[in-house]
């Protein structure tokens, strides 16, 4: 199978990301029997473009030289060099995240992001990569060529561009706005996350069902806090999984945590423990989250919203 190299050099890590894919050349590919294919690199047309040169990934080189980054113009131009049954290499910034995935979808093929390890078991390929926050490494098969995968940022190295450089082409770009009909650029300001809020409520399996999910919810829009949950509360589809707090979803670190009927697993406890300052409420006062708390209230979740909305006069 053949293999290509796509690289950002509009990107300041430039040659970091390549000492990276170089790092896993060599680790996973040279030993699998890949065959070498084409480093295409991506650039500014005003830019130093023999400099280019001295990336040696691969023995032929081409650079795709742009007026301006354009993810749409340079998808198009780089989508004549995917082969059919081909590997699609990537770094490991946006521009590589965002084109790997598009590319696989054009392409009908599949993609992964953040790859740590690839090799070949009878003659389907595995790959590895960190899931769970990054606690916990996980094997995928990839089934459907072409492929498309980004590295794992800092799990690669090998600065050794010794190779020599058969091929370095520069060929015409064009922009690519045949199919566009109208654009405009507008300015807007980016919705706060659970990752960067400063004050969170957190929803656990104690608040009972959905309903009072709800209830919780509508507290803390009412108080400008964000709304997370524990694992029991996805599991059993009270809530949206984009709000899981914890080793299968985010971590946090806002200035106050609020915990309302969460037990505190570690699991749990990992995803919060950078929070400045945490309240629990829980009726269960040997609840592990008790005492990794700096105030725990030891009620009811509902009598306590009603106090609190007295309080702030909502």
């Amino acid at each position: 199978m053949k293999y290509h190299i796509f690289l950002n050099g509009f990107s300041n890590d430039l040659e970091k990301q390549a000492i990276q894919i170089n790092g896993f050349i060599k680790c996973c590919l040279s030993c699998n029997n890949f065959v070498e294919g084409k480093t295409i690199i991506i650039c500014k047309k005003n830019s130093d473009l023999d400099n280019f040169k001295k990336y040696t990934l691969t023995k032929n080189i081409v650079l795709l030289p742009f007026d301006e980054y354009n993810p749409e113009n340079i998808i198009k131009e780089c989508e004549q060099f995917i082969d059919e049954n081909s590997i699609n290499i990537y770094g490991f910034d946006k521009f590589s995240i965002e084109n790997a995935v598009r590319m696989a979808v054009r392409k009908n093929g599949n993609s992964i992001i953040g790859v740590k390890d690839l090799h070949i078991n009878n003659e389907k390929i595995f790959v590895k990569k960190l899931v769970y926050s990054n606690y916990v490494e996980a094997q995928f098969e990839l089934k459907k060529a072409p492929y498309f995968i980004t590295i794992n940022k800092d799990s690669f190295e090998y600065n050794d561009f010794s190779k020599n450089c058969d091929s370095f082409e520069i060929l015409e770009t064009k922009d690519c706005y045949d199919d566009i009909l109208e654009y405009k650029v507008e300015k807007f300001e980016l919705k706060e996350t659970l990752e960067d809020a400063n004050f969170i409520i957190i929803a656990g399996r104690g608040v009972k069902n959905k309903e009072n999910i709800s209830k919780i919810e509508s507290f803390s829009n009412k108080i400008n806090a964000k709304l997370g949950i524990s694992r029991p509360v996805a599991m059993n589809a009270w809530a949206n999984m984009n709000k899981l707090i914890g080793v299968s979803g985010v971590s946090i670190k806002p200035k106050i945590c609020i915990t309302f009927g969460v037990s505190g697993s570690a699991a749990f406890y990992s995803g919060i423990e950078k929070s400045e300052y945490i309240i629990s409420i829980n009726t269960d006062e040997k609840a592990p989250i008790i005492e990794k708390s700096d105030v725990s209230i030891i009620d009811d979740f509902e009598t306590v919203i009603n106090e609190l909305e007295k309080i702030f006069d909502i």
